[in-house]
């Protein structure tokens, strides 16, 4: 009888591990993130690097979302692509190249390198959230 229920406590817990690493990869990234339409690309200085911006429209009940995705043109032969910004309620899209590796995308500045900018996990009544990889 110990040996049924220590397999089934053990299945339970593979099975809650499972489901929170699916959660914690299709919730909490930019994995689910609309990909909008694009409405600026904005290359670097040195041509490294485009910042595209899109227009993300979340329907009749949700507000306009602006997504914006670096692409890595050199040092690949396949042009790496990985999601940056996303802030909702938002239709601008200003960008500025301040240096040859941090941009600009409507006042947050980001490393394309490594910060991710994501108006989600914002607290209650702060500004949105920085995004370590």
């Amino acid at each position: 009888m110990a040996e049924i229920l220590t397999t089934a406590l053990k299945t339970i817990l593979c099975c809650a591990i499972a489901v929170g690493i699916v959660y914690a990869i299709y919730y909490m990234t930019f994995v689910r993130l609309p990909r909008g339409e694009i409405q600026r690309a904005c290359a670097s200085p040195t041509g490294e690097y485009t910042v595209n911006l899109y227009l993300c429209n979340g329907g009749a009940t949700v507000g306009y979302s602006i997504r914006g995705e670096v692409v890595f043109n050199k040092g690949s032969i396949f042009k790496r692509k990985k999601d940056i910004y996303w802030k909702y309620h938002e239709t601008a899209t200003d960008c500025a190249w301040i240096t040859e590796h941090v941009v600009m995308i409507n006042d947050m500045v980001l490393d394309v390198r490594y910060d991710r900018y994501d108006c989600r996990y914002a607290k209650e009544g702060s500004r949105c959230a920085y995004l370590d990889d």
